[in-house]
Formats: structure tokens, sequence, C-alpha cells
């Protein structure tokens, strides 16, 4: 379940953040077993500008955890950052004007957000490979997470360059 994240939810399948997919979620429709928090959604575009500014921080801590060996803290900052990300990026796509719904900056955004989140779940796939020893060696392991990592480092540059030229908020705004 997005949210939750527990050791044992690293690098395994999320169900989808869809909308009616937390509808299910807030009626209490899913397996009780599921666990874990959904986050909020943004409720405006700048919302969710600020939760994606606020993500560099926690992709920024996230080498330090790989290279001092400390995956499983490294899995679980994933499965906070993804959800959040996610959720953002989807509220600033909702709000895109259809008249802007092919404009440049439009189509840079969704190019940078479709490769983050992407990148951000195989990274919590190879974290979740590693962790439980099905990478092989430790050091193969931790060395296929730095190169995934780079990966989400580059698509959130890439994503900062858009959302800096629109500094007013959402996506075709």
């Amino acid at each position: 379940m997005p949210g939750d994240t527990r050791d044992e939810c690293i690098g395994v399948v999320k169900v989808p953040l869809a909308p009616e997919v937390r509808e299910y979620v807030k009626a209490g429709m899913l397996d009780p077993s599921i666990s874990g928090t959904m986050p909020a959604p943004p409720r405006t575009s700048a919302d969710a500008v600020r939760t994606l500014r606020s993500a560099e921080e926690d992709i920024g801590s996230l080498r330090a955890l790989i290279t001092g060996s400390a995956l499983p803290k490294a899995g679980r900052s994933v499965l906070y950052i993804l959800p959040r990300v996610e959720l953002a990026y989807m509220k600033l796509m909702e709000d895109v004007p259809d008249r802007d719904a092919e404009s440049m900056r439009t189509l840079r955004l969704e190019n940078a957000g479709d490769a983050l989140l992407l990148h951000l779940r195989q990274l919590d796939g190879v974290i979740g490979q590693t962790v439980r020893g099905e990478m092989g060696t430790a050091l193969g392991g931790q060395l296929q997470c730095l190169i995934a990592l780079k990966e989400v480092e580059d698509d959130y540059l890439d994503l900062r360059k858009v959302l800096d030229k629109g500094k007013g908020g959402g996506a075709g705004r």
C-alpha cells in the first residue's frame, strides 16, 4: 500500500494511486491486512509544486544511506517519497488547462515526471532485491542501487528545471 514504510514493503509492487483506488481505501474496501497511510493529495498546483520541491532533500539523503549500507532505511525513505511525488505529479497533470495540454512545458513536465516515477519505482525494487540478498553480493547490490539512484537524481533535476521555469505553480500556469 502506498505510504506503508515497513521493511517488508520495500521492493514489492504497490497498489496504484489512481483516484478510484483512493476511494476504495477511504471506504475501507481493501483487504484489512494491507496497511499504510495513504498521503493526502495536494489540494492545489502550488501545494503540489511545494511537495515536489521538498522531495529534493529526501532524495538527496538517499546517497548517504546507500553508501553507508543503511539499505533498509533507504528503502523506507523511497517508500515515503514515492507516493508523495506521485500524488503531486498527478495533481499538476490534472490541472493542465486543455489549451496547454500540448505545450512544450507540459510535455517536458510529463516526460520528467514519468521518468522520475519510473526510476523511483526501479530504485525501490533494486533496494528490495539487495536487502533480500537477491542481487548476489552486497557490494553488487549496493552499486546497482547507486546506479538507480543516479537516474532518480537526474530525473529530479529535469523536473526541477521545468518547475523553475513556471514559478507560478501549476503546469499550464
